[in-house]
């Protein structure tokens, strides 16, 4: 299933606090044009979340605003994010890579990398409920920073460890 939003899409745009409005993607390709926000935008409150599932993708034409003004909330599950400008997130944003990636522009590797280690040390972008491992590298080829998680080590332990019991009872 593809969807296309011509200008930019505010997820959450004046909802009062509480539970967010959200915007699931369970699957299908969203392209758009201009800028997300979740959790209002560079004027107007909000309190919004986009999920991602079972290998969605979202592309923008701009940037992914996330609690700008408000409470946002951006978990990509599986798939991937991404957009052909800058990530900004607000005091009260969060991105949660829980299997899935994240691609974003601006303007240079160093400056990106200063961005993202910021996010993380503020917890606004964090991997798997905050529980796991930010990773990220600058790609030159697309000019873009890479963003992704990686579960905890107990958890990756786990699931070894049931892999072999599963091939075991085989």
């Amino acid at each position: 299933v593809y969807f296309y939003i011509e200008q930019t899409m505010s997820i959450g745009y004046a909802t009062a606090a509480g539970t967010p409005a959200p915007f699931v993607n369970d699957g299908g390709t969203l392209e758009v044009g201009g800028s997300v926000f979740a959790g209002g935008d560079d004027y107007n409150a909000g309190n919004g979340a986009y999920i991602q599932n079972a290998g969605g993708s979202l592309h923008l034409g701009w940037r992914l605003g996330v609690g700008l003004i408000g409470t946002g909330l951006v978990q990509i599950n599986d798939g991937s994010i991404i957009a052909d400008g800058p990530l900004a997130i607000g005091a009260a944003g969060v991105v949660d890579l829980a299997g899935g990636d994240l691609w974003f522009a601006a303007d240079t590797p160093e400056n990106l990398e200063t961005l993202v280690l910021g996010y993380i040390a503020n917890d606004q972008l964090i991997a798997y409920g905050g529980t796991g491992v930010v990773q990220y590298e600058f790609d030159d080829a697309a000019w873009k920073m890479h963003v992704w998680g990686v579960p905890e080590p107990a958890t990756l332990a786990l699931l070894a460890f049931g892999g072999l019991l599963l091939r075991r009872k085989k």
